[in-house]
């Protein structure tokens, strides 16, 4: 079996938890200070799902986006 696997979509609940380990592993192993932010607009409201992914765009490689819903994510910054 290869050691291939498909990376999780920014929406997949399994996301979260990769995010965090990465977040302790980072902090641990590189002395990294870094933020976990989470971000939350109105249901329905049609500018946060276009803020979210203006922000996910210009996310250094680093850094990660955890879609809870349209309107609520949680974005971990690295080396702030």
């Amino acid at each position: 079996m290869s050691g291939f696997r498909r990376p999780l979509r920014p929406e997949d609940p399994r996301r979260l938890r990769v995010l965090l380990d990465r977040v302790v592993g980072l902090a641990r192993d590189h002395g990294l200070d870094s933020v976990v932010v989470g971000m939350a607009g109105s249901e329905g409201d049609s500018l946060v799902p276009d803020l979210i992914e203006y922000i996910q765009s210009a996310l250094r490689v680093e850094d990660s986006v955890f879609r809870l819903t349209r309107e609520r994510a949680v974005l971990f910054l690295a080396d702030v």
